[in-house]
């Protein structure tokens, strides 16, 4: 008998785990981490994220409605939309109990993938390698874990958005990623090198930067799968202009070829699915030849300032 676990706990994440993985049981469970003297605070704290509020409330409340008009018997059982705001517990893992098997919100293994095959080994030293080969998720892969949480929060399609979806004009990679809880943080070895604070301001505009570069790729990938010019697509249209536009101010300042090509493509894509679907093919490589490049780049601090980055004051929310 399924339940529904009242709880949700990684910040912008997307269901990114291949169906042969879920087919396979291989997921063990938020309660196979928060039992570890490793992630108990990390479980503890995403408590207060706004995903447990949206699959406590919203979900239920909105998704209803949403699930009616397509034609969707139940929201929490159909996969189109599990996919991004639940996941399913069934693994033979022995730790595994009966009690804690059924459907969860958002948990660690909508991010990080089934974990069956390699929890015993992700946290011993040197076995990262080991453990990504298992199924792992790697998430110093700076593109991967953005995409992550685009797939989501960037991939409502034109049927859900007629059906009343969200579109997701309000995400913001630094807004979504860095707000009541930052999932990341400095190794030791970054701690005793000092200037902190340079290293935070280049982080954070590397990741709105790559997030700007995403909603390119994003926009434009939702324009070519729609069924023709309309409401939808000139929204994914105007969020696309206004992403090229913010990347011409970062070529601006930070010059880069790769970045380039990636505003070229941008520019030649308009509301019409036909001006999407003729760049389709290259937009993701584009798009990933520059993240990669901006993650390896040792931009200087100071070069991020001049960007619409938001400001902490609106995405920090007190604990509740």
């Amino acid at each position: 008998m399924k339940f529904r676990l009242q709880m949700s706990l990684i910040v912008c994440l997307s269901l990114l785990v291949s169906a042969s993985a879920f087919a396979q049981n291989k997921v063990i469970g938020p309660k196979q981490c928060s039992d570890s003297n490793c992630h108990k605070s990390i479980f503890d704290d995403l408590l207060f994220h706004p995903h447990e509020t949206f699959f406590n409330e919203k979900f239920e409340e909105e998704g209803v409605k949403i699930a009616e008009k397509m034609n969707v018997k139940d929201q929490f059982e159909d996969e189109k939309c599990i996919k991004c705001h639940g996941i399913e517990v069934a693994s033979d893992y022995p730790k595994v109990t009966e009690e804690e098997k059924g459907l969860f919100g958002i948990v660690c293994e909508t991010c990080h993938n089934p974990a069956q095959d390699w929890v015993e080994i992700h946290d011993k030293k040197g076995k990262v390698p080991e453990a990504i080969k298992a199924g792992m998720r790697d998430t110093r892969n700076f593109y991967a874990w953005s995409k992550d949480c685009f797939r989501c929060h960037r991939g409502a399609k034109e049927d859900f958005y007629k059906a009343g979806h969200r579109l997701g004009e309000k995400f913001d990679l630094v807004k979504y990623s860095q707000g009541d809880f930052k999932h990341w943080v400095w190794s030791k070895e970054q701690e005793a090198s000092g200037n902190l604070d340079a290293k935070l301001t280049q982080k954070i505009g590397k990741i709105w930067v790559a997030g700007e570069a995403l909603q390119v790729e994003a926009s434009i990938m939702r324009i070519s799968e729609a069924s023709g010019k309309g409401e939808y697509t000139e929204k994914n249209a105007a969020l696309l202009s206004k992403a090229v536009e913010n990347l011409k101010k970062v070529a601006g300042v930070i010059p880069s070829d790769k970045l380039s090509k990636l505003i070229a493509v941008g520019g030649k894509v308009n509301a019409d699915p036909a001006s999407a679907k003729a760049v389709a093919k290259e937009i993701n490589a584009t798009t990933v030849a520059f993240v990669n490049e901006l993650d390896a780049a040792d931009i200087a601090a100071d070069k991020f300032a001049s960007f619409p980055i938001p400001d902490k004051s609106t995405y920090i929310r007190n604990k509740k």
